[in-house]
């Protein structure tokens, strides 16, 4: 990346997730020196234990890149951009956490992306396990054509394939406007056995009729998968 409750109850939990998070996500890649992968996961769980015995009220997930590189990245959400002009709780051992983790990183990218939650599924607050991200580069003549594609087709076949967690969002800031990224959770490997969430959803046939009308509007795709970290990510109790 240079990243069945009944109706009522579903509707309020899934409101609850989008008020807790905000549409602004702050992505932060860390490429990770050759031999400090293992000191570098153990500095992130010290870094969640610090970061709450400060009391920060601001969430932090971080997760592990296996589809690539020894990279890793932090996630963090907003509601509002102001939220983005008050720095991070500071102690002193917040700190010299800092120094060393950033003496593992060889390199580091950030992002920060606009979530459209009209075409994104969040279901629960719960984390997957993993997540499958699909960054695609969009042709600029293309984007209200790939924007009405993911609103007509594949927004409601996620919907049909039953896919509990689905973030759709559009680069704003760190990378081209025309750039989006979808992310989907897993529980494990083997949930990518099969026909995927969309093919679920549209069938065969009109699975690949989405792909022939997709691939006339990109002209870069990337596939990764991420484990989620539970002990080196911070969320506040609510």
């Amino acid at each position: 990346m240079k990243l069945a409750l009944a109706a009522i109850a579903t509707v309020s939990l899934a409101a609850s997730a989008w008020s807790q998070t905000g549409d602004i996500r702050a992505v932060t890649e860390y490429r990770i020196k050759v031999d400090r992968g293992t000191e570098f996961t153990d500095l992130q769980k010290q870094f969640a234990a610090e970061i709450k015995k400060s009391g920060s009220t601001r969430a932090r997930y971080v997760f592990q890149l296996l589809s690539g590189p020894r990279a890793y990245i932090s996630v963090t959400y907003h509601e509002k951009w102001a939220e983005m002009d008050t720095a991070p709780t500071q102690t002193p051992g917040i700190a010299a956490l800092l120094a060393r983790i950033n003496s593992c990183v060889e390199s580091s990218d950030r992002r920060v992306d606009l979530i459209d939650r009209s075409l994104s599924i969040r279901e629960s607050e719960a984390m997957p396990n993993m997540v499958q991200v699909v960054r695609v580069s969009v042709r600029p003549e293309k984007v209200d054509e790939y924007l009405a594609l993911a609103k007509s087709t594949s927004y409601p076949a996620y919907k049909k394939a039953g896919v509990k967690r689905r973030i759709f969002a559009r680069v704003r800031l760190g990378g081209p406007s025309t750039d989006f990224v979808t992310s989907v959770g897993l529980d494990k490997w083997a949930d990518l056995d099969g026909p995927n969430p969309l093919e679920r959803g549209l069938g065969a046939k009109g699975y690949q009729d989405f792909i022939s009308k997709l691939n006339a509007m990109i002209y870069r795709s990337q596939f990764d998968v991420f484990r989620y970290l539970p002990d080196a990510s911070y969320v506040p109790s609510r």
